[in-house]
């Protein structure tokens, strides 16, 4: 059986637990500034997706999707990451 629940955020909730608070702040900050870049379009949108070397996704929501599961895997998996972001 399987429970559909609507704007599930008990999983983003246990990974920023997970990562703590200073690791999830980062991953906060990473995902405004990448919002941020890809709203604005051209170069800088084409910039924050070499950066994450996710260039051949084109649709914005699939880069989104890239983003954010990728993080979240990392704590849910227990893998250390490490984010260096310059804009």
């Amino acid at each position: 059986m399987v429970n559909a629940i609507l704007d599930f955020t008990a999983f983003d909730q246990q990974v920023a637990a997970s990562a703590g608070e200073k690791c999830s702040d980062v991953l906060r900050e990473t995902t405004a500034m990448a919002e941020k870049m890809i709203l604005a379009g051209g170069d800088s949108k084409k910039k924050i997706k070499q950066l994450f070397q996710a260039t051949v996704l084109e649709d914005d929501g699939d880069f989104f999707y890239f983003l954010a599961d990728s993080m979240a895997e990392s704590v849910q998996y227990g893998y250390l990451i490490l984010i260096n972001f310059i804009p």
